[in-house]
Formats: C-alpha cells, sequence, structure tokens
C-alpha cells in the first residue's frame, strides 16, 4: 500500500474546556473573520474525525472544496483513511498514556 500523503493544511491543537467551549486561535479568527457569536459548522465524518468549518452549513460548497484539496494533494479517499486510522491510534495511544479508557 502507498504511503499517505500528507494534506497541505494548516494544524492547530484546541483544547475543550469543562464547558465545551474551544479557543480559535487568534489567526484563523483573523484569516475568516470571526468575531464573537459567529457561527461554525461541524461536520461528523465519521471514524472520530470531523470538519469545523465557519458559517453555516454549504454541503455543495463543502464537497467541492473536498475534491479540490484532494485532487490538488494528489490524495486518494484511502489515503484519507490511512490517516484517521492513524489518528484513531494515535488518540488511543495518548488516552491510554495517561489511563484513560482508549
Amino acid at each position: 500500500m502507498p504511503e499517505a500523503k500528507e494534506p497541505n493544511v494548516a494544524t492547530v491543537t484546541l483544547q475543550l474546556s469543562d464547558k465545551g467551549t474551544l479557543t480559535v486561535p487568534r489567526e484563523f479568527r483573523k484569516k475568516y473573520c470571526l468575531g464573537e457569536g459567529e457561527t461554525l459548522t461541524l461536520v461528523d465524518l465519521g471514524g472520530g474525525n470531523f470538519l469545523l468549518m465557519p458559517g453555516a452549513p454549504d454541503a455543495e460548497g463543502l464537497t467541492a472544496r473536498m475534491a479540490l484539496t484532494l485532487a490538488e494533494d494528489s490524495l486518494t479517499l484511502d489515503d484519507m483513511r490511512v490517516l484517521a486510522e492513524e489518528r484513531e491510534k494515535y488518540c488511543r495511544e495518548h488516552l491510554e498514556s495517561k489511563g484513560l479508557p482508549g
């Protein structure tokens, strides 16, 4: 199986507060013109993966952007599955190292 190629995207780690709040880094709030009270859309991709996007749901736009990103980075859905499996393994190991159920 060919090695999965990393997509050309920015990745940041966010921490969920005890009240379920996420803080979006300033660079992203500025880049996407996000202010207090802005609407974000969380799209559940299954397998423990999701996308967080500014604005209200736009299924056609999301599909087109995902297809374009995959094509630009020469990624296939199989590549994305491999990345998802690696992420799941990492998360499970991370939780277990903290003594939490994985």
